[in-house]
């Protein structure tokens, strides 16, 4: 009965920032598209808001004609198999099947990570400027600290965090490192268990 998923960007509705997504059942197929699911990632077709974002016309109309062509399109839309579904574990989570352009404006993952480190090191530079203000001057310093002022103070160092990427590109920056934080991981325990064993021996 499911004939297409389609995703669509995030923070189109009010009340959430979370991504829609539409699912289109029907009944009767036709010969074409059965056992099949049209899988469409348009999470990238809308305009920003400064609060919210929105889907316009020329954004609905591009969905649509994906929908009618039911066919492949590089990095937007896959026609997948019942086989294919199967295989997948049932799922269908857009980005088993449509995998995002990878932009010409994002760095190689040494500069990511580097300017991750770089955006900690400042944040960590400021969350100690600001315990300094909490903790040395004490009880004076909570009743002088306005609400505003705090609010500069904790959204400085989440700006300083996240730096200027947009909400939607956040997995473009964070999957690379979490994959970095892994092989970091897996370095330390394998190399400190080497470490252990040869101090064993020796």
């Amino acid at each position: 009965m499911v004939e297409a998923v389609i995703g669509l960007a995030p923070n189109l509705f009010y009340g959430t920032q979370l991504a829609g997504c539409v699912m289109i059942l029907r009944r009767k197929k036709p010969a074409n598209r059965k056992n099949k699911v049209l899988i469409i990632d348009a999470s990238s077709l809308f305009r920003k808001g400064r609060a919210q974002n929105f889907l316009d016309q020329k954004h609905s109309d591009q969905i649509i004609a994906w929908y009618r062509a039911f066919e492949n399109v590089e990095d937007r839309a896959t026609v997948a198999s019942l086989d294919e579904i199967k295989k997948e574990g049932w799922t269908l989570n857009i980005s088993r099947y449509v995998l995002p352009p990878i932009g010409q404006d994002i760095p190689p993952l040494p500069e990511a990570v580097e300017a991750f480190k770089t955006a900690l090191a400042d944040a960590r530079v400021a969350e100690d400027q600001f315990r300094k203000v909490l903790v040395e001057g004490g009880v004076a310093a909570m009743t002088q600290l306005s609400q505003r002022e705090l609010e500069s103070y904790l959204w400085g160092a989440a700006t300083l965090l996240r730096g200027l990427v947009d909400a939607s590109d956040y997995k473009q920056y964070i999957f690379p490192l979490m994959f970095f934080k892994r092989l970091s991981d897996v370095w330390d325990e394998d190399f400190q268990k080497a470490f252990d064993e040869t101090d064993d021996e020796g």
